[in-house]
């Protein structure tokens, strides 16, 4: 490292996360400007390399069960659920397109995200609805609607269930 010249961290190659592909693109930005003071750079690294030894760790653990590739494609399917918060996600779909059995692909999505697929989805989707709520003037409705839920009420409920409080009093007090 110190040569400057690019040197091999680990024994065996690691897949990039979209946290690690975000984090180099910003290290590249940082490094275009002369006037980004060094501790933004420092931290993003170490960030970098953190998250790196992580996914090591993971790796290392699940290395009798789960290969690089396979950790790579279900990371891929984590990303590509969140792209459509409307429509709950098929695990017969995705873990054909993850080109794994269902009980393979269900054991290993769980395995690596610390939950089931539909309550990856149906977390992510309350989420986003929060952020809606706080950093938007979208009415109540609008955001049920959008977020794929066929009533109010269903949304209300749900959003009671992951906050325990209703979205409209989450609103005002938030």
């Amino acid at each position: 490292i110190d040569s400057k010249k690019p040197t091999q961290i680990f024994s065996s190659h690691l897949y990039a996360t979209n946290l690690m592909i975000y984090l180099v693109k910003d290290i590249i930005r940082l490094l275009s400007r002369p006037d980004v003071p060094g501790i933004f750079l420092e931290l993003d690294v170490m960030l970098l390399l953190s998250h790196a030894l992580a996914c090591k760790a993971i790796v290392d653990n699940k290395a009798n069960q789960t290969s690089l590739e396979q950790l790579s494609i279900v990371h891929w399917v984590s990303t590509s659920i969140l792209k459509d918060l409307t429509t709950p996600p098929s695990i017969s779909q995705m873990s054909r397109s993850a080109g794994m059995n269902t009980t393979t692909f269900k054991k290993m999505f769980k395995q690596i995200n610390d939950q089931p697929m539909y309550g990856y989805w149906a977390a992510h989707r309350m989420n986003e609805a929060r952020t809606r709520l706080l950093h938007t003037n979208e009415s109540i409705k609008s955001i049920a609607l959008d977020l794929g839920f066929s009533a109010l009420s269903n949304f209300s409920k749900a959003f009671k269930k992951q906050f325990q409080v209703p979205p409209s009093f989450y609103r005002k007090n938030s």
